[in-house]
C-alpha cells in the first residue's frame, strides 16, 4: 500500500502516459507477412539468423525477466492482454504501483520467446518523465545492443536490429506499422511511450531486436 500511495503523490508532477494502438489480436500469424530481416523488409522468409548462430532450439515459454545492459535495465516480466476501445485495440500496462511501473509486460495473445519462435514476441513497459520506470531509456538503444530474456526454459539473447522507431499513437501510425506483422519469427519488439516538451505523449518508441542465440537450462529466480 505504501508504494501505491507514493506513486499517487508523485504522479502529480510526472507524466505516466501509455496507450499503444495494436492490431486485432485475433489475426493469425499465417496470415501475416514474413521477413528475412527484423526491420520489416518483405521477402517471404522468417527473420534471419546469422549462420554461425543457427541450430540451437528452445521451447516457447512465458518470459520471466529481461536484462538490457546498455541502459542498466534488469527487471521482472508479467503478462497482459489487449483491450478493445471502440473500433481499435489498445495496450495499456498497469501503472498503480512503483513495482508495476518498473516491470515489463509480455503481450501473451501472441508468440512467446523461443528458438525458433512461432512469431514476434511483444514487450511493453512504461516510460515516465520524473519517475523510475522500466523503459525510460529505451529510446537510447543502438543497433547491436544486447537484450537478454529469461524464460522457464533458459535464456535467449537478442541484438537490437535498428535504431528506435518513432510511431504516432494512431491507427495510421503504430496501428498499421510493420511491427505488427505477428508472424515474423525470431523477433522481439519493445514498445514504450515517447514525450514532447510539454509533457504530452503523442507517440510510441518501438525497438526491434533479432534473436541471436539461446541457452537452454534450468533457471533459478
Amino acid at each position: 500500500m505504501l508504494r501505491a500511495s507514493v506513486v499517487g503523490v508523485l504522479t502529480a508532477a510526472a507524466s505516466i502516459a501509455f496507450v499503444a494502438i495494436a492490431s486485432d489480436p485475433g489475426s493469425s500469424p499465417s496470415e501475416t507477412v514474413r521477413t528475412t530481416s527484423c526491420d520489416g523488409t518483405v521477402t517471404g522468409q522468417p527473420c534471419a539468423r546469422h549462420p554461425e548462430e543457427a541450430g540451437s532450439t528452445m521451447a516457447a515459454g512465458g518470459p520471466k525477466g529481461i536484462t538490457i545492459p546498455a541502459i542498466g535495465l534488469h527487471t521482472a516480466i508479467a503478462s497482459l492482454v489487449s483491450t478493445k476501445q471502440g473500433e481499435r485495440w489498445t495496450i495499456d500496462p498497469p501503472r498503480r504501483t512503483a513495482g508495476q511501473l518498473q516491470r515489463v509486460y509480455w503481450w501473451k495473445e501472441h508468440a512467446a520467446p523461443a528458438d525458433p519462435s512461432t512469431g514476434t514476441a511483444y514487450f511493453y513497459g512504461h516510460s515516465c518523465t520524473n519517475l523510475a520506470c522500466a523503459f525510460n531509456d529505451l529510446h537510447l538503444l543502438s543497433t547491436g545492443d544486447l537484450v537478454r530474456v529469461t524464460t522457464a526454459h533458459g535464456v535467449l539473447s537478442y541484438r537490437v536490429a535498428a535504431k528506435p522507431i518513432r510511431l504516432a499513437k494512431t491507427s495510421a501510425g503504430i496501428g498499421s506499422s510493420s511491427i505488427y506483422k505477428y508472424g515474423v519469427a525470431n523477433r522481439l519488439v519493445l514498445i514504450t511511450c515517447g514525450y514532447v516538451r510539454n509533457g504530452s505523449s503523442p507517440f510510441n518508441w518501438a525497438v526491434i531486436a533479432q534473436l541471436r542465440s539461446a541457452a537452454a537450462g534450468n533457471v533459478v529466480g
